[in-house]
């Protein structure tokens, strides 16, 4: 019977608890995340050491941080095509219209950490590892919801817990296989991106007539007898050097920029019409673009 070789990892050990005590401590406003990019550091270090015992918790947290990353990225160039939610923005849609973009992403990175989890119980023995794993699964599936946040911290806390609890001389793994279910892997990450665009398309309004003449889009809603509505102009727009000049409905001004907002680089004009309207002109900058305002309600019950 071969005897189990183990090694001291005390130093390891403190990092670990100390990296995921700040991570929770992140969701304190101001300071927070500043506590939380200390305490990733710290993580990442404890890792590191880690690999004396067993190296695959620090490869997998390289591919999650590349992950994660790469995922940001491409949260922020759909977050610039995304502007329809955001013509009347509020911070926190904001922010969870770009949550919801990068939640596939972070939904692999958290199933790949589940992984994580289990290496470390297998070097320790430590049953809250298996319990943050269990908790981590629910919070994946949850997570465009409050509830699968407060999954998720519950699951840091039991993590960092273990972190504490576990033994200052684990059993060194050597030459595991990293034995990751790639459908479960799949799966999860297919869940996250239908639950991702179910909830992209839930907050994004619908419109009774879209329009688009070179780079003027006129989305507008019929309510009662007014089409209520934006007119938007494609970028780049800015306060300094308006894109949209005026704006004429049956030859009466209705807009001149005396009042500009700017959303994501576009230029948003909010308009009220009444239905029986006939032609809308906007004036721009490098042309005049002309709507039958008749023609687009026929199209639309068409």
């Amino acid at each position: 019977m071969n005897e189990e070789k183990r090694t001291l990892a005390s130093g390891s050990k403190e990092l670990l608890f100390i990296g995921a005590l700040l991570s929770i401590l992140a969701f304190i406003p101001g300071i927070g995340g500043l506590l939380g990019l200390v305490g990733g550091i710290i993580y990442l270090i404890g890792i590191v050491m880690w690999r004396n015992v067993d190296s695959r918790p620090l490869t997998l947290t390289i591919v999650n941080i590349g992950l994660s990353i790469v995922g940001l990225i491409i949260a922020i160039s759909f977050m610039g095509e995304i502007y329809e939610p955001l013509l009347q923005p509020g911070i926190f849609k904001v922010i969870y219209i770009f949550l919801l973009l990068w939640y596939p992403t972070l939904a692999v990175t958290m199933a790949l950490h589940r992984y994580v989890l289990l290496y470390f119980y297998e070097a320790t023995g430590q049953e809250e590892f298996l319990q943050a794993r269990n908790y981590i699964l629910y919070g994946i599936i949850t997570l465009p919801f409050l509830v699968g946040t407060i999954f998720l911290v519950v699951a840091r806390i039991i993590e960092m817990i273990g972190y504490k609890n576990m033994t200052e001389t684990p059993i060194v793994i050597e030459e595991r296989p990293f034995e990751i279910n790639a459908k479960e892997i799949i799966g999860i990450s297919g869940l996250a991106v239908i639950l991702s665009l179910v909830m992209i398309n839930f907050l994004t309004p619908s419109f009774d007539v879209r329009a688009q003449e070179g780079k003027v889009i006129l989305l507008l809603n019929r309510e009662n007898e007014v089409l209520e509505g934006f007119i938007v102009h494609e970028g780049p727009c800015d306060i300094s050097s308006p894109c949209i000049r005026k704006v004429e409905l049956d030859g009466v001004q209705i807009y001149s920029p005396y009042s500009i907002h700017i959303v994501n680089n576009r230029q948003v004009i909010e308009v009220s019409i009444p239905i029986n309207s006939t032609e809308l002109r906007v004036i721009t900058r490098s042309g005049t673009y002309t709507f039958n305002i008749q023609d687009l309600l026929r199209g639309s019950q068409g």
